[in-house]
């Protein structure tokens, strides 16, 4: 988390043998967006106790994530709105970009 609390970097471990992975070896694109929303989930305000995905804004998958590779997730508070939070979003692994996006979260 940033000092100001509007950013964050989160990341995920993944094995060689990783459960998830498809039998291409890969992590489905609905697991990186997932990690992407949880990662915007650590920025929202302490009053809230948790949140939904309201939205996705502009998603675009860039690569897959192999099963072995650790996977790094950057978001940023864009904008509130009352409960809505916008925020963008990418996840990176070894260098390459595997997606970017804005996800909107309703705090609850």
């Amino acid at each position: 988390m940033d000092p100001q609390g509007d950013a964050c970097i989160g990341f995920r471990a993944t094995g060689g043998a990783d459960p998830l992975a498809n039998e291409a070896g890969f992590l489905p694109s609905s697991l990186l967006i997932e990690l992407m929303a949880q990662t915007a989930g650590l920025i929202l305000p302490g009053e809230s106790s948790g949140a939904w995905v309201a939205g996705l804004g502009n998603m675009r998958l860039h690569d897959g994530a192999r099963g072995g590779e650790p996977v790094e997730v950057r978001a940023r508070l864009e904008r509130r709105m009352g409960s809505l939070f916008l925020f963008e979003c990418r996840a990176s692994s070894s260098g390459r970009l595997l997606a970017t996006g804005s996800i909107t979260l309703r705090a609850f």
